[in-house]
């Protein structure tokens, strides 16, 4: 056996027999050990990765053998870290039984004689499902194959990822494909995240990296197909547009509208295709259920957020110097926004009925300034990477991995996102992160030292270094070439 085999099958062993710890612990409920294997592997696949990327010599074979059994012995466990997975399943299960998944959320009695062993296990059954029409297609199909299976399930996430893992190859020069699809299949997070925890971003992001890749081959029709696939899967995908629809513009003057037009039209098509199925103005509409589901995630749930928790923090304590008469909690009221208000989908139940919110304590203001203090530092940096010229997967991959930076929910599978788009373009701190999000998974939730402590660990480093690698590079791009980077691997 040469040296090069030998050395991959040594740490290829370690990271699966990390990873089998982690299914055995996460068959039986031990959630401490599992993540104490987690964390092995993760220093498992740093090591072996430290390696990879100082020059050693990669059998792509035993490589690509290694990232197949892990996944596989992932599939042997259970989802111990997430439960959206029985969301996906009950979303299938009511499909195949004549229900619109969008009609109802899973607590509604109208859907109560449907329910499962499993029912219990769903979260938020009183919200509606926010998932998008083209993942719901793969629930269904799920459900048909192999009913209420998680494992199931979890398997078509695992194809869905190893299609977008095969199409990195194509973002990256040849003599760069068998380093990047290793790093790729060995990542523990992608790995646990997908074939684990079986989340369907795994879908969603093999769309956008074959959009990209297409687009950078100027192949505009796929291109299109691929991201509405994307989109139709997790909304996330669109981002990519703009800086798509940019590529094509500037590929000429002959030729410009038929590739604008063969990228939106592709895109235009899967998204119609797959929401035609579960279009009705009561899901889809002004006030539908789609919009209920979205706007109870945007309005209410927070999770690991870094700089969003700073930021919000010191908006806070600016309004606790303000009181209401008596002492009370203050509130404010905008009324004369109603319009805008209920544009943006600020709503709230109230006697039985969705109303626009025009009232606000002090924590929906902090909040609501937070989330406009982010919005418009987004905006500039799409506007500044479509100036600069950036290619479409360097500024995809910054604007994705900004929005997280900034975003009040974090969950290490969102960060999933960032790890392929970071090993094509060697942008390390994204790939560091998806070590560090792990430490989310033993956040307590109280806002307490321990958390504090956990979410400076896993920001501080790759703020920092982000910040810095980010400014260097668009430094480099000189007013309108990234190509210099591209063009260095």
């Amino acid at each position: 056996m040469s040296g090069a085999r030998g050395w991959t099958l040594g740490w290829g062993v370690l990271l699966c027999a990390s990873l089998g710890l982690l299914a055995w612990w996460s068959a039986a409920g031990a959630r401490e050990a599992a993540l104490g294997a987690y964390g092995a592997a993760l220093g498992v696949y740093g090591v072996w990765a430290w390696g990879v990327v100082s020059g050693r010599e990669v059998p792509l074979g035993w490589a690509v053998g290694v990232g197949l059994a892990a996944r596989g012995l992932m599939l042997l466990g259970a989802p111990l870290f997430s439960d959206d997975i029985w969301r996906y399943l009950w979303d299938g299960h009511v499909q195949l039984q004549g229900v619109n998944p969008y009609l109802h959320a899973p607590s509604s009695e109208a859907v109560a004689g449907l329910r499962t062993a499993w029912w219990s296990l769903i979260n938020h059954k009183e919200v509606p499902t926010i998932y998008p029409p083209a993942a719901q297609g793969v629930f269904a199909l799920s459900a048909l194959v192999g009913g209420g299976s998680d494992a199931v399930m979890r398997a078509w996430m695992v194809a869905g990822e190893l299609l977008g893992i095969w199409g990195l190859g194509r973002c990256v020069p040849a003599s760069r494909r068998a380093q990047v699809w290793a790093l790729a299949l060995w990542s523990p997070l992608l790995v646990v995240e997908f074939a684990g925890s079986g989340h369907l971003d795994a879908l969603a992001l093999a769309g956008l990296i074959w959009a990209l890749a297409w687009g950078g081959e100027g192949r505009w029709g796929r291109a299109g197909l691929a991201l509405g696939w994307s989109v139709g899967a997790k909304v996330l995908g669109v981002v990519a547009l703009p800086f798509l629809l940019a590529s094509a513009w500037r590929g000429g003057r002959a030729g410009r509208w038929g590739r604008v037009g063969r990228l939106v039209g592709g895109a235009s098509l899967v998204v119609a295709l797959t929401f035609a199925p579960y279009f009705t103005g009561v899901i889809f509409g002004e006030g539908g259920t789609f919009g209920q589901g979205f706007s109870t995630y945007a309005r209410k749930w927070r999770w690991n957020d870094g700089p969003y928790a700073a930021v919000f923090a010191g908006h806070e304590a600016l309004l606790e110097t303000a009181s209401a008469p008596g002492g009370g909690e203050p509130v404010w009221r905008m009324d004369a926004l109603t319009g805008p208000l209920g544009a943006l989908g600020v709503r709230h139940v109230h006697e039985g009925r969705e109303v626009v919110s025009t009232t606000f304590t002090r924590y929906e203001v902090a909040s609501n300034l937070t989330k406009g203090m982010a919005a418009l530092l987004l905006a500039l940096l799409g506007w500044s990477l479509l100036w600069l010229r950036a290619p479409p997967l360097e500024a995809t991959l910054a604007w994705i991995g900004v929005l997280l930076l900034v975003s009040p929910v974090v969950h290490p599978w969102y960060v999933a996102w960032l790890v392929p788009l970071a090993l094509a373009r060697r942008f390390w701190p994204f790939v560091l992160w998806g070590g560090s999000v792990v430490l989310s998974y033993g956040l307590r939730g109280d806002g307490g030292a321990w958390d504090v402590a956990l979410r400076v660990v896993e920001y501080g480093p790759v703020v920092i270094w982000a910040g810095v690698e980010g400014v260097r590079r668009m430094g480099r791009g000189g007013g309108g070439d990234f190509d210099a980077e591209r063009a260095g691997g």
